[in-house]
């Protein structure tokens, strides 16, 4: 991903809300600036304007994707700042250890869940437990 200088992610915005095309975050770890094809108000549009790591067109405007790979060609000032703040981008926010932590809060979240819904062993005897078992949470540790 890191042999070329720009690259181009799409999305139907039939399917926005539904998948987020995983490629962007290779191309930001890579420290590329993406010209993202798709929804100007979805998901991968909005990350994009939020670092300032690249650019946006709508689908099936061919003229806006040409100037915008042409504008990148012309400023290579440009192209390289936007590759810049794609990998602090990265690093910041969608490096391995952001994803771990936010699953482990969700974990934490449904054992916490089923913790609670579950009946209590001391006051139903129809629970039984055993010593060795601790409540349902989860840990990267």
């Amino acid at each position: 991903m890191g042999l070329v200088d720009l690259h181009l992610v799409s999305l139907n915005p039939k399917l926005e809300g539904l998948i987020v095309p995983s490629k962007f975050y290779g191309v930001a770890a890579a420290g590329r600036p993406t010209i993202f094809i798709g929804a100007p108000d979805g998901e991968i549009a909005r990350l994009i304007d939020e670092a300032g790591c690249g650019l946006t067109v709508g689908p099936g405007d061919g003229k806006g994707l040409m100037m915008r790979i042409l504008q990148l060609a012309a400023d290579r000032d440009l192209c390289a700042s936007m590759g810049a703040r794609a990998r602090q981008a990265f690093e910041h926010h969608w490096d391995r250890r952001f994803a771990i932590e936010k699953w482990e809060k969700v974990l934490n979240a449904v054992g916490r869940n089923i913790a609670a819904a579950e009946p209590r062993a001391e006051n139903n005897p129809s629970v039984v437990r055993t010593p060795s078992e601790s409540p349902n949470t989860f840990s990267t540790q």
